[in-house]
């Protein structure tokens, strides 16, 4: 097989997967109210796992994101991203506080799992970033929660 029909088909096949992670899993309608153009300011965490789920939905996949998130979090809510070269159909998310339900402590053995629940799909966050979560959303939802530096 030639080498330019190689880097079609392998193009093809990595943009069509990207697709389909992207609709099926729930990123697509997050992004048509959840959108962000540029960055977050805020205490920002590299190479984050997730995942996101419909919880409305108990036979739905559960779509993996593992080390290649990226989440920023503020005062006025959370920002996500995935890797540049996942970009596709994957745009950045800004979740505010006000549109965020509840955030949940869950344990995957060894990690800490975050569950952001909307009206959306749940997004879930793993390890130190998923735990600052919900640290922040208890300091966003109550005023008198005890801050940690």
């Amino acid at each position: 097989m030639p080498t330019y029909l190689k880097l079609l088909l392998f193009s093809c096949l990595f943009f069509g997967l990207n697709w389909h992670i992207a609709h099926i899993g729930g990123w697509v309608s997050l992004t048509k109210t959840f959108r962000r153009h540029h960055s977050a300011k805020g205490k920002r965490f590299y190479l984050v796992s997730g995942s996101i789920i419909d919880t409305n939905n108990e036979s739905s996949l559960r779509f993996l994101y593992n080390g290649c998130l990226f989440v920023s979090v503020s005062d006025e809510g959370v920002f996500l991203s995935v890797w540049v070269i996942q970009r596709f159909m994957h745009p950045p998310l800004f979740i505010p506080w006000t549109q965020i339900r509840s955030v949940d402590e869950r344990n995957f053995g060894a990690s800490s799992l975050i569950q952001l629940d909307s009206q959306f799909p749940a997004i879930n966050v793993r390890g130190k970033a998923g735990q600052y979560i919900l640290k922040a959303y208890k300091n966003h939802s109550n005023p008198s929660f005890k801050r940690d530096a």
